[in-house]
C-alpha cells in the first residue's frame, strides 16, 4: 500500500514538473512577412510651351456685286507662325499669324495678312495624336491693290478653325516635334468674301 503510495505520488510530481517546464518555455514570434509594393512611376507633366512654322494657302471667294451670276475667286500662298501654351491636355491658348504673297495664276491673287489670339480645346487620339478646335479673335487685311481692294479691304472678327497634330518624338511629357495639320475661317462675318485657310507645318514643345 505504501509502495503504491508512493509511486502515484513520484508520478504526480514528474507530470507537475513536465507542465511547469512548459510554462517557461518561449515559443519564437513569427516575423510580419513584407509584402513588396508595386513602385508607382508618376507621369510627368506635358510640356506646356510650343512654337510652329508652317505653309499656308488662302482662298478668298465673293459673288461678285451688281452680277448674280458672277463669281470671283482666288488663291494664294505663303506663311504662318504660331506660338502658344497648353494649361493641360485639353486646353491650350494659341496666338498665329500669317501672310499670303504667291499668287496663283497670270492674273495674281489676294494676298492676305492675318494674325490673332484663340482659344485651343483639344482632345488625345491614342498614345501621340491630338485634335484641337480653334475659337477667337483676330484681324484679317488685304495687302493687294487696285481692283483687288474692292472685294475687301481689312476687318478685325471672330475666327474659328480646326486641326490635328502628330507627335514624331516619343518622349513621355511630348516634348519634341509635332506635325499639324489644320483649316481656318479668317473672319466669321457676313457681307464680306469668304476667306478660308489651310495650312501644314511643324511645331516644337518644350
Amino acid at each position: 500500500m505504501i509502495k503504491k503510495l508512493l509511486s502515484t505520488t513520484l508520478l504526480s510530481a514528474i507530470a507537475l514538473s513536465s507542465l511547469q517546464a512548459g510554462k517557461n518555455v518561449a515559443l519564437p514570434e513569427s516575423e510580419p512577412i513584407a509584402i513588396p509594393s508595386p513602385a508607382l512611376t508618376p507621369t510627368p507633366a506635358s510640356a506646356p510651351f510650343y512654337a510652329g512654322l508652317g505653309l499656308v494657302g488662302a482662298k478668298l471667294s465673293i459673288n461678285c456685286a451688281n452680277h448674280p451670276h458672277c463669281h470671283y475667286e482666288d488663291t494664294t500662298y505663303g506663311v504662318m507662325a504660331r506660338v502658344g501654351y497648353d494649361f493641360n491636355d485639353y486646353f491650350g491658348l494659341e496666338a498665329r499669324y500669317a501672310r499670303t504673297f504667291w499668287d496663283k495664276g497670270p492674273f495674281g491673287g489676294t494676298p492676305l495678312e492675318h494674325y490673332g489670339i484663340f482659344l485651343k480645346p483639344q482632345a488625345p487620339v491614342g498614345e501621340k495624336g491630338n485634335i484641337y478646335v480653334l475659337f477667337g479673335y483676330g484681324h484679317t487685311k488685304n495687302r493687294g491693290n487696285g481692283y483687288r481692294l474692292t472685294y475687301f479691304n481689312k476687318s478685325w472678327g471672330w475666327s474659328a478653325g480646326i486641326g490635328a497634330e502628330y507627335q514624331l518624338s516619343n518622349k513621355a511629357n511630348k516634348a519634341g516635334w509635332n506635325l499639324f495639320a489644320d483649316y481656318q475661317r479668317l473672319l466669321l462675318k457676313s457681307h464680306i468674301p469668304d476667306m478660308n485657310m489651310f495650312s501644314v507645318g511643324i511645331k516644337y514643345k518644350f
